[in-house]
């Protein structure tokens, strides 16, 4: 891999495939977070404040490729059970650090996009990128601060790419593939996939959170 960051996928995903995602300990977290803030018994509530906004392309009705179009309708029916209440995905403490939450890929992807456009590396290092990726980086003798800048330089492929999976899994334009080893690859599709440079996002869950693995 060059610093270019030529974004090929590896011979087999980071850290390789063992078991599978445990969706189940998402909704947990989301109760325990809504019912200490109710009681008022939350330490976040009196210390953090939290920063709302909306989720990246969330009022696209139609997204069009070329000639083509895929309807896209985030209401058809489907209720996201990690969907936070107002989508406050960011909390800001009072040291002005920032905790950043993801219960869904989407959530990932909004992260790992604001904070390459507010040039936020250690928070993207820390909290978006996956610790099996910083890892792989190095154990080559490489730092991670390479792949965030290869990730700058494709800035715009990367905003393309999603903005044609805009609802992440949930997209209907995407295939899933779950390898294992708490993995989820997410590829565009069809017409979705026409002149993307990148077509394929990969995941992966650690500590209850979605972190950003590969783009390929």
């Amino acid at each position: 891999m060059q610093a270019e960051l030529r974004l090929v996928k590896p011979a087999r995903p980071i850290g390789g495939p063992v078991g599978g995602p445990a969706g189940g300990a998402w909704w947990v977290v989301a109760i325990i977070c809504v019912v200490a803030g109710a009681g008022g018994m939350s330490a976040c509530q009196q210390e953090a404040k939290v920063v709302r906004y909306k989720p990246f392309l969330s009022n696209i009705a139609d997204a069009k490729f070329g000639d083509e179009s895929v309807p896209i309708n985030p209401n058809a029916g489907y209720v996201d059970p990690t969907q936070l209440a107002e989508s406050s995905i960011v909390i800001e403490h009072p040291d002005g650090s920032k905790t950043l939450i993801a219960k869904s890929v989407q959530h990932m992807m909004i992260h790992l996009q604001r904070c390459l456009d507010e040039e936020a590396d250690d928070l993207l290092i820390d909290q978006v990128m996956s610790q099996k990726t910083a890892d792989h980086f190095r154990a080559e003798g490489k730092s991670p601060m390479e792949l965030v800048d290869s990730l700058k330089k494709n800035r715009r492929e990367i905003g393309r790419t999603f903005s044609r999976m805009p609802l992440g899994e949930h997209s209907p334009t995407v295939i899933l593939n779950q390898p294992g080893d708490k993995t989820w690859i997410i590829k565009v599709t069809g017409a979705a996939a026409k002149d993307l440079k990148f077509t394929r996002l990969w995941a992966r869950l650690e500590s209850g959170n979605w972190r950003f693995l590969w783009l390929d």
